[in-house]
């Protein structure tokens, strides 16, 4: 059943009307075929233009239904990797699943160096490293070693990473309260607390924009740091994932709808308002993929092209919010 009023949208996905798995979207990516790839509440969701296809435990190297996707990202050899998150109350998550070649392999806090099973986010950076945020801190992994960061060796002021970012300069920015920055050889915290930081990425002219639980966007530009909220553009102050796409529009999914930023004005997608929005993803033809709390998945058409900012999969929206259980 769809909560909410009816979504009146380019185009609406749901379980009842396509091959969408669940209603509940936590994450999209879209991988270098066009394929996109969907994290629901029931399983993972492929769309390539034409044909959906489901996954779950039954077919795939996915956990069962006691556990979810939280995030997904696209390596550099288009493998497909799949965050897995659960209550800590059962032994939380289920670490990471990896899709290869039409091969599954996992990874978990048992069987490989990952720090925590519970993953808030994923991403790759230029040589390819996949970089993992945790409830315990961050994993590394360069295909043969595992290396982890906390506040144990890496002085972070919480181990509960929500979320992670590779620039295309070569740094890794977290954020879990803060924002801190690593350099290839330490790290350093980059920001006062800004509000609850929860989401964090950069646009295409070095700008960090900052999305937090309940005080809206913060955009540092270098010098000062600037507030987007409810008085001046933002639909709720609660902010889940940010997406920049390769206009430098920043896309952000919040607890009230899509919002926009062209650089000069904020626009509202009236058609997503009372939606609780996940994740944004755009695709190559402009199309945003947006995931909803509960009502599944609606595209939008802008003028916007592919996001070239991320290194973190083919498309990126970051992510995940207090809607998703149990963070």
């Amino acid at each position: 059943m769809l909560c909410g009023n009816i979504l009146n949208a380019n185009v609406y996905y749901s379980k009842e009307n396509s091959g969408l798995a669940g209603n509940t979207v936590y994450d999209i990516a879209i991988d270098r075929q066009g394929k996109v790839w969907i994290a629901t509440s029931n399983g993972i969701s492929t769309f390539d233009g034409t044909s959906w296809m489901k996954y779950t435990k039954k077919n795939s190297g996915l956990p069962d239904s006691n556990f979810y996707i939280k995030s997904i990202a696209v390596g550099r050899q288009d493998d497909i990797w799949f965050g897995s998150y659960g209550d800590e109350m059962y032994a939380g998550g289920r670490g990471i699943s990896v899709f290869s070649k039409n091969n599954w392999k996992g990874y978990t806090k048992s069987n490989s160096g990952l720090i925590g099973n519970n993953i808030n986010d994923l991403t790759f950076d230029l040589r390819g490293n996949a970089w993992i945020a945790t409830n315990s801190g961050v994993s590394m992994f360069d295909g043969t070693n595992w290396t982890t960061y906390n506040s144990a060796n890496s002085g972070f002021s919480s181990d509960t990473i929500t979320s992670i970012f590779a620039d295309m300069q070569g740094s890794i920015w977290i954020a879990n309260g803060y924002i801190f920055k690593f350099d290839g050889k330490k790290w350093a915290k980059y920001s006062q607390n800004a509000g609850s930081i929860y989401c964090i990425t950069i646009d295409n002219k070095g700008n960090i924009w900052a999305g937090t639980y309940n005080d809206g966007m913060k955009m540092y530009n270098g010098t000062n740091w600037v507030t987007y909220n409810i008085t001046n553009g933002l639909s709720n102050n609660h902010v889940n994932g940010i997406t920049i796409d390769a206009q430098n529009n920043v896309w952000v999914a919040t607890n009230n709808g899509v919002n926009r930023f062209d650089g000069k004005k904020w626009i509202k997608y009236q058609e997503t308002a009372n939606f609780i929005i996940n994740s944004i993803a755009i695709a190559a033809d402009g199309t945003a993929w947006v995931g909803m709390q509960e009502n599944g998945v609606s595209l939008l058409k802008e003028d916007v092209k592919q996001p070239a900012t991320d290194n973190k999969q083919v498309k990126k929206t970051k992510k995940k919010s207090s809607k998703k259980r149990n963070k």
